[in-house]
Formats: C-alpha cells, sequence, structure tokens
C-alpha cells in the first residue's frame, strides 16, 4: 500500500492500437485509484568496499561456477555521462559476439572454459555492477579460469582495444537496435525499462549515438580505472568433494540417493543398502561426507573389497 500507487507505476502499450482508446482504458482502470505521495525514497548503496571479498557455496552440480562482481558507475546523465558508455563498450569486447575475445580465447582457443561471460547495465535504478562469469571445462579449475579472465581484462588495461574491434561493437549495437524494433515486447521492454530506471523513453536513439561515439582510449580508460581487487566480489559455486566419486560410481551404473543433511550414518548405511532400499545402491549425504567412508561404501556397492 505504501508504494503500489498510480504514480508510482507505467504502462506500457506496444502494437497496432489506437491511442486514444489506450488512453481512455487507463483512465477507466486506474482512474478510480486515488493518488497518494509517496515516502521519501532511502539510498539504497552498499558501504565503500575497502578490498576483495570471496564467498563460496557447495551444492552438487557437474561443473563448477565462477561470478567476478565490480562496482562501476551507473549512468545518470545521459548527455554529459562518457563512461557508462565505455563500460558498455568493453562488455561487448569481451563477451558480445562469436568472435568476442572471450569466447575466441577461452572457450574456443585455450579451451580452459566451458563457457565465459562479460556483462555490464548502466541503466538501472540501483547500483551498478560489471559481471564475468564462466564455466571452467573438463579437468580445468575454479582458479585457473579465474586467472585467464583476469588476463583478458589486463590484456585490455595494458594494450586497449583494436580499430576493427571498437569497429565490430559499435556496428553490432546499431544492428541489435535496429532488430529489436521487430519485435513490440522488446521495444515495450526498453522503453518501461529506461523510464523505470529515471531515464525518458525519448533518449534511446541518444544512448545509441553516445556508443558510436566512444573511443579505444576511453574504453582502455574504464578498464584500468575500475577493475582493482578492492572493488572485486568473487562467488564461487564448488562440488562437494565426493563429487567426482559420485560420478564414476553412476558411470558404472549404480543408482544414488543423496541425504538432504548431509548424515554421516547415511553413507556408513550404504554397505548394506539393498536391504533399506530396494531401489538405490548408494546413499550419500549433501553435506560434506568424509571421503574414506564413502569410498568404503561405494566399493562395497560395486561389488569391490573394503
Amino acid at each position: 500500500r505504501t508504494w503500489y500507487t498510480p504514480s508510482n507505476a507505467y504502462v506500457v502499450v506496444g502494437g497496432d492500437v489506437d491511442h486514444q482508446a489506450v488512453v481512455d482504458l487507463a483512465a477507466r482502470t486506474y482512474g478510480k485509484l486515488k493518488p497518494r505521495a509517496l515516502p521519501e525514497r532511502k539510498p539504497q548503496n552498499e558501504p565503500a568496499q575497502a578490498g576483495i571479498k570471496r564467498v563460496t557455496v557447495k551444492a552438487p552440480a557437474k561443473l563448477p561456477y565462477l561470478a567476478m562482481a565490480w562496482k562501476v558507475p551507473k549512468l545518470t546523465d545521459v548527455d554529459k555521462d562518457r563512461e557508462p558508455y565505455a563500460l558498455e563498450v568493453l562488455a561487448t569486447v569481451l563477451d558480445g559476439h562469436d568472435a568476442a575475445r572471450f569466447a575466441k580465447n577461452l572457450v574456443r582457443g585455450s579451451k580452459i572454459a566451458q563457457s565465459a561471460g562479460a556483462g555490464y547495465d548502466g541503466t538501472l535504478r540501483g547500483e551498478a555492477t560489471f559481471m564475468f562469469d564462466g564455466q571452467p571445462a573438463e579437468g580445468k579449475t575454479v582458479a585457473e579460469l579465474e586467472a585467464a579472465l583476469r588476463a583478458e581484462l589486463k590484456r585490455v588495461q595494458d594494450e586497449g582495444v583494436s580499430p576493427e574491434e571498437l569497429a565490430r561493437v559499435k556496428t553490432q549495437t546499431i544492428a541489435s537496435q535496429v532488430y529489436k524494433r521487430d519485435s513490440m515486447m522488446a521495444q515495450a521492454m526498453e522503453i518501461g525499462g529506461l523510464e523505470a530506471a529515471g531515464h525518458k523513453w525519448q533518449d534511446i536513439d541518444t544512448l545509441l549515438e553516445k556508443i558510436r561515439g566512444v573511443t579505444a582510449e576511453e574504453v582502455q580508460a574504464v578498464a584500468k580505472k575500475y577493475f582493482t581487487d578492492d572493488a572485486l566480489t568473487v562467488a564461487v559455486l564448488d562440488r562437494p568433494r565426493h563429487t567426482h566419486l559420485v560420478e564414476s560410481i553412476r558411470t558404472a551404473g549404480a543408482r544414488i540417493k543423496f541425504l538432504p543433511d548431509g548424515d554421516v550414518a547415511g553413507a556408513i548405511m550404504a554397505a548394506s543398502v539393498e536391504t533399506i532400499d530396494t531401489g538405490v545402491d548408494l546413499l550419500l549425504g549433501t553435506g560434506g561426507t568424509p571421503e574414506g567412508v564413502i569410498a568404503a561404501a561405494a566399493l562395497r556397492c560395486l561389488g569391490g573389497e573394503i
């Protein structure tokens, strides 16, 4: 009831409609709701970061996952700002098309990554971040992937971007905007998103012109300025230590059941699991059950010696 009021909502309608009919319908639908003043918005800004942050989450997964986020500026003044446009171009140079650096060098080149991405959105209401994310290829580690992502960033910091890369990014950005206009939904989403972020939908063409005006020097400058460890947060989805063993057991044809509480006793009972659950060959805890106990149960499950 505090925030859900007509004065704090947008209605975007796209398509082959009668303009006046839409206005009349909106007036009949929302006009009956009395507007009211909104409370003062409190800033939703984090305290200044003074060092790298790391968090690791352990959960069953085929491959680990890495996310890296730097705090960077967002777009506040469409006409005067320059850095947000350079950050957007940087994201596209790294991961905006099949020939971008991450795909070319890390996925197809060194094959250190199964996937690698970069992203930035400067038109939002909260704080902006520049994201790297990805999954290491089979046999590679998260640490190796992080080092490879950092190395690609350092190349931009040290060497900049080529005129060919910059031209391709600008061409792709223009083409993307043209293709977007083939979709009524895409146009409506863009209009609503800009308005909700405090900008005007009439700025869409200006945003495109600003991207066209970004220079290679500006891209290199933001890469040097904002991508420091003091502004970095790293998150890792890590597989439990027994994940590799579980995959080997499954490959051998065993039927596995995970215990939700990570109970060590569950793995011990696996040695005689056929008398407990005829549909399961091996019980495993999800909370980091000691590998030795799991290995012993796995050997018994597969007919080996403990």
